[in-house]
């Protein structure tokens, strides 16, 4: 590598990966994995990836191609000429670092979080749930927001690693997530749903590892071998941290009664 290929060091979820830009050749046994349309950050874009044996590959347009080493902490990129620097980072904070993280056990939820009693409660839900405005009542009550839309999450613990860039948080938000502890014991995560009153209700091991596996960033982008680790992951997981669902009235003076509800009995 050459010093004009060196890029900026990405630090996520305890893990540095360094971009190098670099033209990214993809091999002729590279077996594709998905081809089509996804939504990235803010847009809709039109998206390959492919696997070979040591290396993970991904083409975003609008972004450019990236490839993901399995053995080194490493990711290169070959941007496409005239990308934006917002659809760049929206690649790379999206499905390339879920991508490269899902290779080291860590898995990226879409979900919101919080810190309370020592430890991090996640929230997932689809996109409207009102993930991330509960997060912030919880804040203002006193349980620091540790996740707004990204939620890196290991077996080892089970834990739940907060200094992942949340890219719809401004830096002031941000920063408050990158002062939290690097690591915090994963409690209990969550599947908000509407409710006439705060309630929380049991959901089996088999709707919970449906859960965990639905609302995993990028899962469509895991090749088959990884396809088994999440499963795994996501049926142990499901058998150590409590997954509920959560009915949570659509109010804004809700905070108080949702942090007794999620108070250990």
């Amino acid at each position: 590598m050459t010093p004009a290929a060196s890029g900026p060091v990405y630090t996520v979820a305890g893990l540095a990966f360094r971009l190098r830009h670099l033209p990214v050749e993809i091999p002729a046994e590279a077996e594709s994995v998905f081809d089509g349309v996804a939504r990235i950050g803010t847009r809709d874009c039109r998206v390959l990836c492919l696997a070979a044996p040591g290396c993970d590959f991904l083409r975003i347009s609008g972004a450019g191609s990236f490839a993901m080493a399995r053995e080194e902490a490493a990711i290169a990129a070959e941007l496409e000429p005239g990308a934006g620097e917002a659809a760049v980072q929206e690649a790379l904070l999206g499905p390339v670092l879920a991508l490269a993280l899902a290779r080291r056990g860590v898995f990226v939820l879409h979900a919101s979080a919080v810190v309370a009693d020592g430890g991090v409660i996640g929230f997932l839900g689809e996109s409207g749930a009102g993930k991330s405005t509960l997060a912030r009542l919880l804040a203002a009550e006193g349980a620091p927001r540790a996740a707004d839309d990204l939620l890196a999450v290991t077996a080892e613990g089970p834990a739940a690693r907060p200094r992942f860039p949340q890219l719809k948080l401004d830096a002031e938000a941000m920063a408050a997530i990158v002062a939290l502890e690097p690591s915090y014991p994963l409690l209990a995560l969550y599947e908000l749903a509407p409710g006439e009153a705060v309630a929380g209700e049991e959901l089996t091991a088999m709707s919970a590892t449906t859960l965990l596996l639905k609302h995993t960033v990028a899962g469509r982008l895991f090749a088959r071998d990884l396809l088994a680790e999440h499963l795994a992951f996501a049926a142990d997981l499901a058998g150590r941290v409590p997954v509920r669902r959560l009915r949570v009235p659509r109010r804004l003076d809700v905070g108080r009664e949702v942090l007794a509800e999620l108070q250990p009995r």
